[in-house]
């Protein structure tokens, strides 16, 4: 049985956010590690355009949060003006 792009992505999010700690107090989970999107559209056989967007309709629809943190050589911003980094819970 094969799954579609966000199925394989929400699967490995909950592989890199196990965190019991989280879980056990209802609250969101980090992932300790740090991936670009285009590692992330590798690990699940998807493209980077793919992954991007798929992470904004998760945020959209509240299933992660950015908390914004990125490399400091990185001139790039967010939406919101700062650096990123999601968080998933």
């Amino acid at each position: 049985m094969t799954c579609d792009v966000p199925t394989r992505l929400l699967k490995l999010l909950l592989c890199l956010s196990h965190d019991e700690t989280a879980q056990a107090r209802g609250g969101p989970a980090d992932v300790p590690i740090r991936l670009t999107q285009g590692q992330i559209a590798a690990m699940t056989g998807s493209c980077q355009q793919t992954v991007s967007e798929t992470l904004a309709a998760f945020e959209a629809r509240g299933l992660i949060a950015v908390a914004c943190q990125r490399h400091p050589a990185s001139r790039s911003r967010s939406h919101h003006g700062r650096p990123c980094r999601r968080r998933y819970g």
